[in-house]
C-alpha cells in the first residue's frame, strides 16, 4: 500500500468520525439550530480565552509595579 493511499484512508476515517460526532452533538440538522449552537459555543470559548489573556496581562502589570 502506498503512502498516499494510507494517508487518504486515515484522512477519510477522521473526516467520517468528525461528521458522526457533529451529528450526535446536534451541529448538523435541517433547521440550522446546530450552527447557532456551534456559534454560541465558539463565542463562549473566545470570551473565555480573552478573559484569561486579560487576567494574565493584569497580573504582569501588577508584578512590574
Amino acid at each position: 500500500m502506498s503512502d498516499m493511499t494510507l494517508a487518504g484512508i486515515i484522512i477519510g476515517a477522521f473526516w467520517t468520525a468528525s461528521v458522526i460526532f457533529a451529528n450526535r452533538k446536534g451541529y448538523i440538522n435541517g433547521h440550522f439550530d446546530g450552527w447557532k449552537r456551534g456559534h454560541e459555543d465558539t463565542k463562549l470559548a473566545n470570551n473565555e480565552v480573552m478573559q484569561n489573556v486579560k487576567r494574565k496581562i493584569e497580573e504582569q502589570v501588577r508584578k512590574k509595579e
